[in-house]
């Protein structure tokens, strides 16, 4: 019986992998570690090797389980769980270990199960589990009620030998039209790449590049108008991948050598003028340029930066709320490109 016991504890600690993951390729590799069975008050040592088929949808996992059970020692066995984006199921039929059963939600991470100590006994016990993962490290735990046992606890704690850290702060800026450039920070250092993968509503989740070791940036040429995009990178050796990064998002904006020449550059008087405690300030922008507009106290002091960041070409207008300021004379300035304009208003409460 204590073979089966340990059997249902492995479903729930390959369950609670998936249920922790974003990028299914970070589960492949080595993780050694122990198990407890508290009922039987053994331990044993544990290694699981874990290959991704990304061709065919599924992990295969084998397991090789050390110690004994009930005197007898365990053999290593190799199951498939498959998996699908809402979740996971995996059926094991054994004469010896017996019919095992159980799903996993990822939304939630609820992992269900039954058993079936097939053909003996014919005991049928309700199994839930849970698991922590992190890029290197799961600690699972199980709790089963057992016809004629009662309620049976156990827990594995396992380490990933050639874990990856993933990249962070990861970014998407469009300076040029047409070309999206991405940056992120490395933390890891025993990856020999990064793959960046693209997400848009016509084609979903596509690789786009393979890059090398020492890469940080990249710029991707190949965006379209007006078409909100998400990029994501992970870090890869010949063993494995690391998790996901961040998800930067943008949406591109129209080429601006297809527009005509409406507007140029301009900073308007502000209104109204004096004013308490707010007011409004016009802009313009003649074609797509890097725009600021600061305020400045009588003493050169920058107060209050009402905008930074890129424009197409158009008219736009801020807000300034002086609610906080003394009165006083302020200035304005609206820089963009090369063009530079300075303007004066008065704060009067």
């Amino acid at each position: 019986m204590k073979c089966k016991l340990l059997f249902i504890f492995f479903f729930v600690l390959i369950s609670s992998l998936f249920s922790q993951v974003k990028n299914i390729n970070s589960l492949q590799g080595t993780w050694t570690g122990e198990w407890i069975n508290d009922h039987f008050q053994s331990t044993g040592s544990a290694q699981i090797m874990i290959v991704v088929d990304e061709s065919q949808s599924k992990a295969i996992a084998t397991f090789n389980i050390g110690g004994f059970a009930l005197g007898v020692p365990v053999d290593v066995f190799v199951e498939e769980a498959a998996y699908t984006a809402e979740g996971a199921e995996i059926t094991i039929m054994h004469e010896v270990w017996g019919d095992v059963t159980g799903t996993l939600n990822f939304a939630t991470g609820e992992i269900n199960g039954t058993a079936d100590n097939n053909p003996v006994n014919q005991n049928v016990g309700l199994m839930t589990g849970a698991g922590i993962l992190t890029s290197d490290s799961l600690m699972s735990t199980f709790t089963m009620v057992y016809n004629g046992i009662g309620t049976i606890t156990g827990g594995m704690e396992l380490v990933k030998e050639n874990a990856i850290s993933f990249p962070t702060d990861l970014t998407a800026v469009e300076n040029t039209p047409g070309t999206v450039e991405l940056s992120w920070i490395v933390t890891s250092s025993n990856h020999t790449g990064f793959k960046i993968d693209r997400w848009s509503a016509s084609d979903g989740w596509v690789e786009i590049a393979d890059l090398g070791i020492n890469d940080v940036s990249y710029s991707d040429n190949s965006v379209d108008e007006n078409t909100d995009y998400k990029y994501r990178v992970a870090a890869y050796n010949a063993e494995t991948e690391s998790e996901f990064s961040n998800e930067a998002e943008i949406t591109t904006i129209t080429d601006v050598r297809d527009e005509k020449v409406l507007y140029d550059y301009a900073l308007g008087q502000n209104y109204p003028n004096p004013f308490n405690p707010a007011t409004k300030i016009k802009f313009s922008v003649r074609s797509f340029s890097p725009v600021k507009v600061e305020v400045f106290n009588q003493t050169g002091e920058l107060v209050s930066t009402l905008f930074d960041g890129h424009l197409k070409g158009g008219e736009y207008e801020v807000n300034f709320n002086a609610h906080d300021f003394a009165s006083g004379i302020y200035y304005y300035r609206m820089s963009a490109n090369n063009f530079i304009s300075t303007r004066k208003m008065i704060l009067l409460k």
